[in-house]
């Protein structure tokens, strides 16, 4: 995974992101949450998100997911 290094702090973030726009509907939260948990474990650490991604689920998903990172 190559890293970019992110704002003042220094944070290393990854260069390949996560977006919760594409989430499935058909799947229920905790679903689609496994895909940000996988994303991670193959060392994903830019996520996206905003209020009307998912048809307005998408960051209820992503706090799902983070509660359980």
């Amino acid at each position: 995974m190559i890293y970019k290094t992110y704002g003042k702090l220094g944070y290393n973030v990854s260069a390949v992101g996560c977006g919760g726009m594409r989430f499935d509907l058909e799947k229920s939260n905790e679903e689609n949450a496994e895909l940000i948990h996988y994303a991670n474990s193959k060392g994903i650490t830019y996520f996206d998100t905003a209020p009307g991604y998912c048809k307005n689920r998408s960051e209820d998903i992503f706090g799902i997911a983070l509660q359980n990172m």
